[in-house]
């Protein structure tokens, strides 16, 4: 099976050319449509069945990569049933239905529970409508000028789909089926290909339909057209059949009219003219049949060559009144959303009052047990990280903690206080961090400003652990209790290890089996902080934050200072200092370092930007006064927010710079390395922050295959921050 690569700039630029109000892809002025067909050509699966909806559900604790990494550790002691349900779990959350933010719905391991109804989904036209929903939803942003962000859903279809549709383009292996097979993983297209590959696109090198249809495809359809009646029982007709290209068409009847797809056809033809009648096997004609009853009747369709006028005539009327038409898909459109809505109204109904039971029992067993208990001030013994948790939610935490030992005489029951989840990923694991933290920088030798030390919140003072006796049991109230310890695995088989030298890979294979959980501290630089749940995510190839973009520019400092003269002098931002304004945070803790000295004897300013969850990098050129932008996946409209980062910059830092910075152009680098994949953007920005600053001038295109060396560049700033450990 070849390795499928997503082509992130032949995506965008595919789908700069999606007309949302027609449903398809408008490329030279022609029409390309984008069927449920094709994709059940594409994935060999059948076009027919329930759609699945994936819906709104809760999301599972499982990430994509756990559930990838599960399936990799299958062998052959596991039962089939277990692999089976694995399988499908992997099918639907890393292929078919592949999220941002990496997360699992519950909704695809309801498919896993029940495996006789994979089946029954028609997950062509699932996949298709998954697809198309984001399709809109970045035309939208498209028009608005706002940042486009990453798909969701099965976009490595799109790049085959362009393929099939290209006809310069030869497959490795034109007679493999399904047709993701025809493919392999050389046709890949930076910014610059894409580019050139749309300006010079001809009308003769598009295809309309999908061409070499066989037999066994044609059964995959929705409705399969029926094949013509053999004139000679001898001959039997060709497993391929070649269809017609748009330059090419197929002489047809004239009275036959042109069906809507050339791969569908749903409903009849309009044309009140009734075709010839189909001709006469030269078998001569059957024998008779008996009489059908008024039932049979009925149920059996016309026979071949007529039409069902009924039917017909049903949609004349419907194609006459376009406003009625339109009005019966809007109702059916707010039907199937009310459904929607009734089904997570239940949903929610039923948790709340779960939630008031476990409450109300709690606080009998409470107030039965300790006079001194008061439920309105219970939650002052949860303590959250995050400043948004409300009252109510703080003393539920308390609550679920307290239930737990609530029916065990034996155990003591312990004031808990909250720890935030560092094992987390994505947003809600940064703006935690961000809520806590009070300062950071990275002090260089060509900067004077103070570091300022983080401030802990400090636990109340409490009494002493106090004992009451219950009937017989000794219940124990003690000041806090520690959660438990979420273990990490103690091998990972990430992408770059057989990039790296051996003294390397088993470094790094001791620290994993060192250190189990997943709250181990790893690495700390000021307030940069680096568990070991942030160096998994960074040997598997996910997405980084904001920590490991600092530590990285931390790592800078410290060889600069080991080697002097190794890089340039360099001003560091931390990305916090931007993020700060839209999470109501003081943010002027994070240039306290910037002043006039400091600048004067500085060549550049580093600040990373985080927009949209995607990384990009503003480089201040302090010699020229001039800004350039550093883009891994180059767009116009990643740069929609660099004019507000700026001027917050500037706010903040007024009779630091020898002229406004607000008035020095912005350029956008061009002919530097971009990435293929949608998770790289930010070791992208590490290794541009790393190539800028170097003393002698960047050569951007001997640099052209950095993609291909990110597994490497991953697994070499694990090793330097699994060596801090060494310090201790």
């Amino acid at each position: 099976m070849p390795r499928l690569v997503q082509n992130v700039p032949l995506v965008y630029k595919l789908l700069s050319c999606w007309d949302s109000k027609k449903q398809c892809f408008l490329i030279k002025d022609q029409n390309l449509q984008f069927t449920a067909d094709e994709v059940a050509m594409i994935l060999g699966l059948p076009n027919r069945g329930n759609n699945f909806e994936i819906g709104s559900a809760r999301i599972t604790g499982k990430s994509a990569y756990d559930i990838r990494k599960e399936v990799i550790s299958l062998d052959e002691s596991t039962a089939m049933p277990d692999v089976l349900k694995k399988f499908i779990i992997f099918l639907l959350s890393n292929l078919f239905f592949p999220l941002h933010n990496y997360r699992t719905p519950a909704s695809v391991i309801s498919v896993a529970r029940n495996v006789e109804k994979f089946l029954s989904y028609n997950w062509p036209d699932s996949i298709r409508e998954f697809l198309v929903a984001d399709f809109n939803a970045v035309a939208k942003k498209m028009k608005k000028g706002q940042p486009l962000g990453y798909l969701n859903g099965f976009v490595h279809i799109i790049v085959i789909w362009f393929l099939e549709h290209y006809a310069l383009h030869e497959p490795l292996n034109s007679k493999a089926r399904p047709r993701f097979l025809r493919w392999g993983s050389d046709v890949v297209y930076n910014d610059a290909d894409a580019s050139s590959l749309f300006d010079g696109l001809e009308v003769s090198h598009l295809l309309t339909s999908f061409d070499a249809i066989t037999t066994e495809e044609r059964d995959l359809l929705a409705n399969p057209p029926k094949q013509t009646p053999q004139t000679s029982p001898d001959k039997v007709p060709n497993k391929e059949i070649i269809l017609h290209t748009p330059n090419e068409h197929l002489p047809t009847p004239p009275t036959s009219p042109t069906p809507q797809s050339p791969l569908r056809q749903n409903t009849p033809p309009p044309s009140p003219v009734r075709p010839p009648p189909s001709p006469i096997s030269p078998g001569g004609p059957s024998t008779q049949t008996p009489p059908m009853s008024h039932a049979q009747q009925q149920h059996t369709p016309p026979p071949e060559g007529q039409q069902d006028y009924r039917v017909d005539y049903v949609q004349k009327l419907l194609d006459q009144n376009r406003f009625l038409k339109s009005r019966l898909i809007t109702l059916e459109t707010t039907m199937s959303l009310n459904e929607r809505r009734m089904e997570a109204l239940e949903h929610y109904v039923f948790e709340q009052r779960e939630m008031n039971k476990r409450l109300e029992a709690m606080e009998m067993f409470l107030s039965a047990n300790f006079p001194s208990f008061n439920s309105s001030t219970a939650a002052v013994h949860v303590q959250s990280s995050s400043r948004t948790m409300s009252n109510e939610m703080k003393k539920a935490e308390c609550a679920e903690v307290i239930a737990e030992h609530m029916f065990e005489d034996t155990q003591p029951i312990k004031d808990f206080v909250a720890k935030p989840d560092t094992s987390s990923s994505g947003i809600a694991k940064r703006v935690r961090r961000r809520a806590d933290r009070k300062a950071k920088e990275v002090k260089t030798p060509y900067t004077k400003g103070q570091h300022k030390k983080k401030v802990l919140k400090k636990v109340a003072s409490r009494p002493s652990p106090a004992k009451f006796e219950l009937t017989n049991a000794l219940i124990e109230v003690e000041s806090q209790k520690s959660p438990a310890p979420r273990l990490a695995p103690t091998r990972i088989e990430y992408p770059g290890r057989q990039m790296i030298s051996d003294d390397m890979r088993m470094f790094i294979d001791a620290c994993l089996e060192k250190y189990t959980d997943m709250s181990d501290t790893i690495y700390t630089a000021g307030n940069i902080q680096i568990f070991r749940s942030q160096i998994d995510e960074l040997l598997t190839d996910q997405y980084l934050d904001d920590n490991h973009i600092d530590a990285f520019a931390s790592l800078l400092v410290e060889k600069n200072k080991l080697r002097p003269g190794l890089y340039q002098p360099f001003i560091y931002v931390s990305s916090l200092h931007w993020a700060s304004t839209k999470y109501d945070m003081e943010s002027k803790q994070y240039v306290s370092h910037i002043n006039k000295d400091a600048v004067n004897a500085s060549n550049f300013l580093l600040l990373p930007v985080n927009d949209s969850e995607h990384w990009t990098l503003l480089v201040a050129y302090l010699k020229k006064a001039t800004w350039y932008f550093f883009d891994s996946l180059p767009n116009p409209m990643h740069r929609a927010v660099l004019p507000l980062v700026i001027d917050h910059l500037h706010d903040e830092t007024q009779g630091c710079f020898q002229s406004d910075i607000r008035s020095w152009k912005v350029l956008e680098t061009e002919g530097v390395p971009t990435q293929t994949n949608g998770f790289d953007c930010g070791m992208f920005v590490c290794k541009y922050m790393e190539n800028v600053i170097q003393p002698n001038a960047v050569k951007w295109d001997l640099l052209m295959n950095l993609q291909a060396e990110m597994p490497k560049f991953r697994a070499e700033l694990a090793f330097m921050l699994l060596c801090s450990t060494l310090k201790r």
